[in-house]
């Protein structure tokens, strides 16, 4: 009598890298890249896609496709709707990404050493939305310096303000 053996061949052989891990790697985000990161610290679910989600909740209101890069203008402007974080009067009246990057350059959520139309690495993501959340909990008057506990636990490495 033979003996059949009956073998599982998993389909997946090695762990599929995280893709948190992969995008805090990369020198310039794309839009969609960086949603994902916006998404993730508001607790939304991006089944059809992280940048439409953001444009549905009003975050992201501009006409640029998701595979353009991520500018630190439009990260401020984000920022500005993602966090309960003071506006400046110029920001306020116009709504322009350039007050918005002013505005988080004087809060020191973002160095001014940079322009409002350089890229956003990875890593300058993540430092900078843990120290927008850092600020957010400080105006808020939550003073506790873990307000992004749970979502930078998963980071690897940082600046504080890139």
């Amino acid at each position: 009598m033979k003996k059949y053996f009956l073998v599982f061949i998993p389909l997946f052989l090695h762990a599929v890298p995280d893709q948190w891990d992969l995008l805090s790697q990369k020198e310039k985000l794309t839009l969609e890249e960086a949603a994902f990161f916006i998404a993730s610290y508001k607790g939304y679910t991006c089944s059809q896609g992280c940048l439409k989600v953001l444009r549905d909740q009003h975050i992201d209101n501009s006409n640029q496709k998701s595979s353009d890069f991520l500018t630190r203008a439009t990260l401020a402007q984000w920022l500005h709707r993602s966090f309960q974080l003071p506006k400046g009067l110029w920001y306020s009246i116009t709504g322009w990404g350039r007050y918005a990057h002013a505005d988080m350059q004087a809060l020191g959520i973002m160095s001014s050493s940079k322009g409002d139309f350089n890229f956003v690495s990875g890593e300058a993501l993540i430092g900078i939305l843990e120290t927008a959340a850092e600020k957010e909990a400080f105006y808020r008057g939550n003073q506790s310096p873990n307000a992004l506990k749970s979502f930078a636990s998963k980071k690897t490495n940082t600046r504080s303000v890139p």
